[in-house]
């Protein structure tokens, strides 16, 4: 090699150490705290953190003395190769020294005979378990090293079972405060070891169940829920009959204040009374239509119990949106996604708060302490009405039932060459620039150019 091309690699060399010479001066326990925020979980196909520890010596070191970086474990038993991943996982629990753990566990749908190595891995940590997911298959029948597992530190346990029936148990867990429960169980055959008797339920601030269960069984688990603050029944099936339910009276539950709502039976909620629900979240996906069972059950529940919502977030269709949106005047945040266009422009049209006179329909909605705003999947040319809320909010022009400027908007849209989209995003822009309103803008990537998982960049 010649001098010339020796002088060009050693100034490479140069430029390189310069450009990276602030990140070796960090102090170790800065660039920990950096390894920490950058690391994704150890799963089956390795981890980052093996990938900071075999950039150099001191990096090797901080990343092994950084327990919490070999904390968070995703096991997946359906892919093959369990006992190298045995070794992985053994090797991370090593380094882990006591952290406690992020665990996932998938069943393995093969391999039955190897899993025992990993069962044995884990219920051996199950001391430090902090939060832990587990999907048990029809092919494992052994649970005992589940059930019987010491889980004195588990805060969150989310539990799905693709199967008819499950001996329930689950041990030690004076800590946890997070419960959700998915899936083909059927816990009308295991009333007994899933009933009121056990401590578990009144330790629980947020349930989620998504699960067929009798109506007499959901009332006493919430009733055993006393401190309850966060329910989600989207995916309830409550099987009642009409001699069972002549008899019963309404659930007061004070402590609720979020409740999470979409393909459930409307019976889950015709028993509750939330006199403090202050967060309301309505997710109709799949089949499941607009029916007005369904809505009247929500909007009863909102009379039965006086609440007074100030968030909502609605993936809904525009009917039922409008008769949430006018039960609920006292609406100070609002989230509107998944609403099919043009019924998306229809809910903000019908926002505005019109002029005086104003014109009132079946589908007028007044929300008059509205103060925060979010749209997702609008075009440029959709922002009309957007515009038309924004304006009317900061001007007070001769609008009706004004209490409060709008003070927050977001919005995701999809990208657009005319020229009144373009026109739209720059009045949003400037009320942005002049500090009168907090917006913030995101815009929707063709599905080809997305680079991230959820498809979604920065605008």
């Amino acid at each position: 090699m010649g001098r010339l091309a020796l002088a060009h690699i050693e100034e490479y060399i140069f430029r390189q150490r310069a450009i990276f010479a602030p990140i070796r001066r960090l102090p170790d326990d800065i660039l920990m705290r950096i390894f920490e925020e950058s690391a994704g979980p150890v799963t089956q196909y390795g981890t980052f953190a093996w990938t900071l520890t075999a950039v150099c010596k001191r990096w090797r070191a901080v990343g092994l003395a950084c327990a919490s970086l070999w904390s968070r474990i995703q096991f997946n038993g359906a892919y093959w190769g369990i006992d190298v991943i045995s070794d992985m996982f053994e090797t991370a629990l090593t380094q882990s020294r006591g952290a406690l753990l992020d665990l996932t566990y998938v069943s393995p749908r093969k391999h039955t005979e190897l899993v025992a190595r990993i069962h044995k891995v884990f219920a051996a940590s199950s001391h430090l378990w902090r939060t832990a997911s587990f999907t048990f298959d029809d092919t494992e029948e052994n649970f005992t090293w589940f059930t019987k597992a010491d889980m004195s530190n588990l805060e969150s346990l989310t539990i799905t079972v693709n199967r008819y029936s499950f001996a329930w148990d689950f041990g030690y867990t004076p800590k946890l405060k997070r419960l959700v429960l998915y899936q083909d169980l059927i816990m009308r055959q295991t009333q007994r070891s899933i009933g009121t008797d056990g401590y578990i339920w009144s330790q629980l601030t947020h349930l989620s169940l998504g699960i067929l269960t009798n109506l007499n069984l959901y009332l006493e688990i919430l009733q055993a829920a006393e401190n309850l603050e966060s329910l989600n029944v989207q995916m309830l099936s409550v099987n009642v009959g009409p001699p069972q339910s002549d008899d019963l009276v309404p659930l007061k539950l004070p402590r609720i204040r979020k409740l999470c709502v979409g393909n459930e039976d409307s019976d889950s909620i015709n028993y509750l009374v939330l006199p403090n629900l202050t967060e309301l979240q309505v997710c109709r996906l799949g089949q499941f239509a607009f029916t007005s069972e369904t809505t009247y059950s929500l909007v009863t529940l909102f009379r039965r119990s006086g609440c007074n919502l100030l968030k909502v977030n609605l993936s809904t269709s525009f009917k039922e949106s409008m008769y949430i949106l006018r039960a609920m005047p006292s609406i100070e945040i609002l989230n509107i996604s998944y609403t099919s266009s043009p019924l998306r422009n229809e809910i903000l049209e019908w926002l505005v708060i019109e002029d005086n006179p104003p014109q009132h329909s079946e589908w007028t909605c007044f929300l008059p302490n509205l103060r925060s705003l979010r749209l997702d999947g609008l075009y440029p040319t959709d922002l009309k009405p957007v515009m038309d809320v924004v304006l009317s909010r900061l001007h007070h022009i001769g609008r009706q039932g004004l209490r409060c400027a709008l003070e927050s908007l977001m919005f995701w849209y999809k990208p657009s060459t005319s020229e009144d989209g373009q026109e739209y995003i720059e009045e949003l822009r400037k009320l942005r620039n002049s500090g009168r309103l907090h917006v913030a803008m995101q815009w929707i990537q063709p599905q080809h150019e997305c680079k991230t998982h959820d498809g979604y960049s920065a605008c």
